[in-house]
């Protein structure tokens, strides 16, 4: 049975006059006496270590209890817990919901949060957060508190769900790099750990000296190329664009060579979310190599209809459909948008280069903002921002100053389109 604690005191009351529960042991040595949910969690985990349990139960708030099969639950944890999802939403309201397997899902733009699960490996990092809000006397909401918990947005379902989507996109993943020897094996291998396997991996090498690619096996799904010049990422992940055939459904992913992904279900998500016809571009939530908190911000309508007089909100993970770039090179064929003054292509910023023409071309319902953890970003001295920030500034300038594209009379690029 699972230790479940019931953080309402009537329904916990009436709980535990019915003990009719074959599966949960509700409100285990009755010890909830907190005034806060954040006081009852606090008393629940210090309950779940002194008696060594590995998971509880709990109900936050006032929600019809259900039993929940341990089967499913097991099978669930054996295949998330190795990824780092140590908290697992059950009963919550969301926008949308995309799953990864028969028992688990990722929750979208959720509202709501009725009850979840805790794991071991967690329990002493919630209560450092939960002290450490108290004597900070910050006022952080619970439904936020419960999402930094679960920068995942991992939940398990109590019903089984239907994970083979309908379609199966190829997805396309670019990564163009230069001396990441350090770093491009784990970057590989969060790529080749995907559970979804339909993808073709793009290195580009831009002469590096420190014989990174040499680190990564010849597979059937992995292309490489090594550069005999400099060329600088946009013009790297243009030659991929341009001189290979994709289909318009084709998904085009960035994970620079010195990132990883975070856990093994990145893929299938994203392919999830494509599953929505309308979907065109998603950017997202990542996080610092060492942080623990996502980073991410989703525009507002206002925002994105000037986009580039807006801040910069396109974060990891970043995709889009091939047939939208090929609908940007029907409009702009000789690629003046992601020029310098001087003819030749821009070194750098590359995501916003090609980002911001992309969004002018899309309705705002066309692009998605996932709040789920996504990329996991590093951090060290030779990122652009640190070595090259003067002339990313520089071309940031450029791009802002740039006129947008003209737009069909629709506002928007429809599928048959793309």
């Amino acid at each position: 049975m699972i230790p479940t604690f019931i953080f309402n005191e009537e329904q916990r009351y009436t709980s535990l006059k019915t003990n009719g529960y074959e599966t949960l042991d509700i409100s285990p040595s009755n010890i909830l006496d907190g005034q806060s949910r954040y006081e009852n969690l606090t008393q629940a985990i210090n309950w779940a270590i002194n008696n060594d349990e590995d998971i509880i139960y709990c109900i936050c708030e006032k929600f019809p209890i259900e039993e929940l099969n341990l089967r499913d639950l097991e099978y669930a944890l054996r295949d998330v817990l190795p990824e780092g999802a140590y908290v697992l939403f059950v009963h919550s309201i969301q926008e949308k919901d995309f799953p990864v397997n028969n028992v688990c899902r990722v929750v979208h733009e959720v509202d709501q949060v009725f009850s979840f699960l805790l794991t071991k490996p967690i329990y002493n990092d919630i209560k450092s957060f939960i002290d450490h809000i108290n004597k900070s006397q910050i006022s952080l909401q619970w439904l936020d508190f419960l999402k930094l918990l679960n920068a995942n947005r991992f939940a398990f379902s109590t019903s089984q769900l239907r994970s083979k989507p309908s379609k199966e996109y190829r997805i396309h993943i670019i990564s163009t790099f230069r001396n990441v020897c350090e770093f491009i094996e784990h970057n590989f291998d969060s790529i080749r750990c995907q559970t979804y396997k339909n993808y073709h991996l793009h290195y580009i090498d831009d002469v590096s000296d420190d014989f990174s690619l040499k680190l990564i096996p010849d597979e059937v799904f992995v292309s490489k190329k090594i550069n005999t010049d400099r060329k600088y990422a946009l013009q790297n992940i243009l030659d991929v664009l341009l001189g290979s055939l994709f289909s318009d459904d084709d998904i085009i992913c960035f994970i620079d060579a010195d990132d990883y992904l975070p856990h093994k279900y990145v893929l299938m998500i994203l392919n999830q979310v494509y599953q929505q016809k309308d979907i065109m571009i998603t950017y997202g939530s990542m996080q610092n190599h060492d942080g623990n908190r996502n980073i991410g911000s989703k525009y507002s309508r206002s925002e994105f209809e000037n986009v580039r007089k807006s801040p910069w909100r396109i974060s990891h993970i970043r995709s889009f459909k091939y047939g939208v770039f090929k609908k940007y090179l029907e409009l702009d064929p000789d690629l003046h948008m992601l020029k310098d003054y001087d003819g030749s292509f821009l070194k750098m910023p590359y995501d916003m280069a090609i980002l911001f023409p992309l969004m002018e071309l899309v309705a705002y319902n066309q692009v998605i903002f996932l709040s789920n953890l996504m990329y996991k970003y590093r951090l060290h001295p030779f990122n652009d921002m640190h070595h090259a920030r003067g002339e990313q500034l520089r071309g940031e300038e450029i791009i802002r100053s740039k006129s947008k594209l003209k737009l069909n009379s629709n506002g928007g690029i429809s599928n048959y389109e793309c």
